[in-house]
């Protein structure tokens, strides 16, 4: 027995997901849900013709049995092909497979998860005004990787970056962040303030300058750091 997405048309679209021999008997099934029963109604009662199609479905993935590392794992490799057609997937997984993977890694124990926000102001005085606005992604997030597009410097410190955020579910976000900071004389003691959204298309076309390579060897690099702190 398989899974198959079946689609009834007649006024209107219906997609039911069917558990049946094959797609014939599937269909058969949907159309017999239709005429014989009150399962698959259309809103519009004046149905003359019924078309229905059928297609297998992939026998899904249980993300929850997945532990947290092997989720980041494959939204890594997914996120490597995706930006490059130097390397094949066999050739990204070699290079996964290489990177610094403790056994007793955990990156929802080890890296630290923080709220992305739209907008956020800190700073390192105890008396620094802290405000954050417009949570993203409903999720907390660890910044893998930045890029700086631009920056000035005059009064304050004004940089334009694209970051990339593993998020509390494993998968990968990338925002598009412009940030100011006034410093002290000495740059000990600053404030920031920081606007935020997201972005999509790809993160290498967005910076322009990204290597899959130099990418997993800081991610290897960040793990390792996280596991070996004193």
């Amino acid at each position: 027995m398989k899974n198959y997405e079946v689609t009834l048309m007649a006024t209107s679209y219906k997609k039911v997901e069917i558990c049946a021999d094959n797609e014939r008997a599937a269909e058969g099934l949907a159309a017999r849900m239709y005429h014989q029963t009150d399962m698959l109604n259309f809103t519009n009662e004046d149905v003359d013709e019924l078309a229905v199609q059928a297609t297998e479905l992939e026998t899904p993935v249980d993300k929850l049995a997945m532990s947290a590392k092997d989720r980041m794992y494959m939204s890594l490799l997914r996120f490597c092909m995706e930006q490059t057609a130097e390397f094949d997937e066999e050739e990204i997984r070699e290079m996964l497979d290489e990177l610094y993977w403790d056994s007793g890694f955990d990156p929802l124990l080890y890296w630290q998860f923080v709220p992305i926000c739209g907008f956020e102001v800190d700073g390192t005085e105890e008396m620094s005004h802290t405000y954050r606005h417009n949570r993203l992604f409903g999720m907390n997030g660890y910044r893998l990787d930045s890029s700086v597009e631009k920056g000035t410097a005059a009064m304050s410190t004004v940089t334009e970056s694209y970051e990339l955020w593993l998020l509390e579910d494993m998968s990968l976000a990338v925002t598009f962040c412009c940030q100011m900071t006034v410093a002290d004389r000495d740059g000990k003691y600053y404030e920031t303030a920081e606007y935020r959204y997201p972005v999509t298309g790809s993160y290498a076309a967005l910076t322009g300058d990204f290597y899959v390579e130099h990418f997993l060897e800081s991610v290897s690099e960040q793990i390792y750091m996280s596991r070996n702190m004193d």
